[in-house]
């Protein structure tokens, strides 16, 4: 966990530049293309165009880059935690934060989204600031690893984090399951050879995240309009067509957008 506390105007437009602004860029590119496919498949429904503030002050993103959700509540939790931390410890920071979360998801609340994964993602930024100093340490990955297996074979958990939603399992041994196995892979990837990540691609992918995550719908949204143009395929090649389309494009979005974008 790479938080250090600054004064709050300095934290403010620190993550206002390397959060906000691509989120504004991206979903306005991304809303752009998406009002090109509903014309691709000529929509007529007006609200289909103009509905996406409604959409934003529902869900926190748009439906051209829907995926961005992330950064906004990213944004407000990081400005949140910094403003608590020296007021509030950060185990407490995180009780609440599951105490709210859980009376979120009691009382039903599904909407705006936004409210429901901020208080989330409050809990898994503050746990991760205080595990800092342990999180790497031999007896503490093989305690979490143990958790990891016996909930995942005896209670396995699906929660939508975006929405505090959980299909499955007991939502607040969701928030234990989902610490000790974050820990768990972040251990074991630390501690493989180079050489087997580099093989998998997943240092590349690690170093180039931010980008291949707010193009990727941009990109997929962009192909899709190409197929619909054709006139359509079936839906295995269609999964084809988009995959090819990621290949090609995303490595251009990559290189594009880490040139004139200073990100996280």
């Amino acid at each position: 966990m790479f938080h250090r506390h600054k004064e709050w105007k300095v934290e403010l437009n620190k993550s206002f530049k390397r959060l906000i602004i691509p989120f504004i860029v991206f979903s306005i590119i991304g809303q752009a293309i998406w009002t090109i496919r509903l014309l691709c498949l000529h929509e007529t429904d007006i609200v289909k165009y103009i509905g996406f503030p409604g959409t934003f002050i529902l869900y926190g993103a748009f439906h051209g880059n829907a995926p961005l959700w992330f950064l906004f509540s990213l944004f407000i939790v990081r400005i949140a935690f910094n403003s608590f931390e020296t007021k509030i410890k950060w185990f407490n920071i995180a009780i609440m934060s599951i105490a709210l979360a859980c009376l979120f998801n009691y009382m039903g609340l599904s909407r705006p989204y936004y409210l429901l994964n901020i208080v989330t993602g409050l809990f898994y930024y503050s746990i991760g600031y205080g595990l800092r100093q342990i999180q790497y340490n031999d007896r503490f990955f093989l305690i979490c690893l143990c958790l990891t297996l016996l909930i995942a074979v005896t209670h396995p958990i699906y929660v939508d984090m975006r929405s505090n939603q959980f299909s499955s399992g007991c939502h607040p041994i969701w928030f234990i399951y989902c610490t000790a196995a974050i820990v768990s892979i972040d251990y074991i990837l630390k501690h493989l050879p180079s050489i087997h990540c580099n093989s998998f691609g997943l240092k590349h992918i690690g170093l180039h995240a931010m980008p291949l995550y707010i193009s990727h719908w941009i990109v997929l949204t962009f192909v899709d309009c190409i197929i619909i143009l054709i006139g359509g395929v079936e839906k295995g090649s269609h999964f084809i067509a988009l995959s090819i389309g990621c290949l090609i494009l995303l490595p251009v979005c990559c290189y594009f957008i880490e040139k004139h974008f200073k990100l996280i």
